[in-house]
């Protein structure tokens, strides 16, 4: 169900690849995906996640939801809130949701968490269709 899709986008973005994303779920209108947070790479000097890094898991996140339902979008807002001090882990996983459609737009939502359900970002998007 669109997974080789989500894949190609993955494997075409340089960012995705060396962030070594995977699917781990897929169900029409919601996407699972993890990455191993590597602390040389994907943190700052105090240990903390980059926000870029969060940012673009949410977009793929919500982006792959809408993917699952056969729309091949474009970003066009995204509104993400960060958790203060959202510390180092040794895995992330990213959730997203679509949520609604209009004759020109759909809205996705995705939050990510650790294992530990620690909640680290949490967006909403609308896309283009």
């Amino acid at each position: 169900m669109r997974l080789n899709q989500i894949n190609d986008i993955i494997k075409s973005d340089p960012l995705l690849q060396a962030l070594k994303v995977q699917v781990t779920a897929l169900t029409e209108g919601s996407v699972t995906m993890s990455m191993l947070v590597e602390s040389e790479k994907h943190t700052n000097p105090e240990g903390f996640i980059h926000n870029g890094i969060l940012f673009r898991l949410v977009d793929l996140a919500m982006g792959g939801a809408i993917l699952t339902t056969g729309y091949f979008v474009r970003t066009n807002s995204i509104s993400i809130s960060l958790v203060p001090n959202a510390l180092q882990s040794d895995k992330v996983i990213a959730a997203g949701t679509m949520i609604a459609k209009r004759d020109s737009f759909i809205v996705a939502e995705a939050k990510i968490m650790d294992e530990k359900k620690r909640l680290f970002a949490k967006a909403q998007g609308s896309y283009l269709i």
